[in-house]
């Protein structure tokens, strides 16, 4: 009984494990029509990952059977909320968006140059690639610009500082001039060598 307990407790903890080794990235572009070659979809998913990891957008695009309009959304994109997919079936074409996607290709004219491909069989692979690169120059332009940092700022300030007393010799307005430090320390060392002087000759 125990041994079956120690057994049954190992398979219950690898469990989560194994599932988290073989998940796999989402297939973002997918091809039931047979267009693209295996080795070619896999760098082309590839592709779209990352494009998912940069910006935190699913760039999805699938040649479905039959008409576009009949296609199954969510079996192609699965729970992603984030997204823009393009639809390419044997008859009809569509473009649709979700969540944060909607607001980045928000015009129509931008989804038209996203369902740009070409119909040529030996230009399918080139056509996805050019669809993934024009759908990464509208999510680098929506990207937010980064702030600051408070250690970048603090340089900032330190530089500028720097120059101010390069310039004005003195820090500010309230501190002492520095550009006097100089003339008044000579001014001391000769006034101590004349009391030594003056000993001297007494």
């Amino acid at each position: 009984m125990k041994q079956f307990l120690s057994v049954l407790l190992c398979l219950l903890i690898l469990v989560p494990v194994t599932t988290g080794v073989f998940a796999t990235e989402p297939a973002y572009i997918t091809d039931a029509l047979s267009r693209v070659d295996e080795a070619t979809l896999t760098s082309l998913n590839e592709d779209a990952a990352k494009l998912k990891k940069d910006y935190g957008i699913g760039v999805f695009l699938a040649y479905v059977a039959g008409h576009a309009d009949d296609a199954d959304i969510s079996a192609i994109i699965g729970e992603e909320k984030d997204y823009v997919l393009l639809l390419l079936g044997e008859r009809g074409t569509r473009i649709l968006v979700g969540g944060k996607a909607e607001e980045i290709f928000a015009a129509s004219e931008d989804r038209d140059r996203l369902g740009y491909v070409h119909d040529e069989q030996d230009e399918w692979a080139d056509g996805i690639g050019r669809y993934l690169e024009v759908a990464q120059e509208y999510l680098e332009d929506a990207k937010p610009e980064e702030p600051e940092s408070a250690e970048t700022v603090g340089a900032l300030d330190s530089d500028k500082e720097e120059t101010k007393i390069d310039e004005g010799g003195k820090e500010d307005d309230k501190g002492f001039p520095t550009v006097y430090l100089a003339p008044i320390i000579a001014a001391v060392i000769i006034g101590i060598v004349g009391i030594f002087v003056k000993k001297k000759k007494a």
